[in-house]
């Protein structure tokens, strides 16, 4: 149940960035950044 969450979150925040960045709030490598950061996040809970 908590990873179904997880995603959950996961998704609603990628789709805030993107929204954001379409507008040209969010900077394209800051757009990156957070992918990084969540990417590394992920692989640490695989673990």
């Amino acid at each position: 149940m908590g990873s179904i969450l997880k995603v959950l979150a996961f998704t609603t925040t990628n789709l805030v960035l993107v929204m954001l960045n379409i507008r040209g709030v969010v900077s394209y490598s800051l757009l990156v950044k957070m992918t990084c950061c969540w990417n590394s996040y992920w692989k640490g809970e695989k673990k």
